[in-house]
């Protein structure tokens, strides 16, 4: 099943946990960010420890991960350009 970064890490749980007791069941990443107000932010721009969370996937989960950000609306084309370079240039 998909695990929805930010979703998991808003209702408190750790997604590093999560993959560690379900990482042979998840199979992709929603990835957006939170912001410190607790709202929907571009990856790389809130609070959410990505470096962290796709170190741990690597052994034991998702190998696809799709950029969703529930309020993008007239930014979907910026939310999706600044994701890309984001996450292009993480290295983890």
């Amino acid at each position: 099943f998909p695990l929805d970064l930010y979703w998991s890490w808003h209702g408190g749980a750790d997604p590093v946990v999560l993959l560690k007791r379900y990482g042979n069941r998840i199979r992709r990443f929603h990835v957006k960010d939170m912001d410190t107000g607790g709202a929907i932010a571009d990856p790389g721009r809130g609070v959410i420890d990505f470096r962290r969370i796709f170190r741990a996937s690597q052994a034991m989960g998702p190998q696809l991960y799709t950029v969703e950000q529930d309020n993008a609306g007239a930014r979907a084309m910026d939310v999706a350009r600044n994701s890309y370079r984001y996450l292009d240039a993480l290295r983890y």
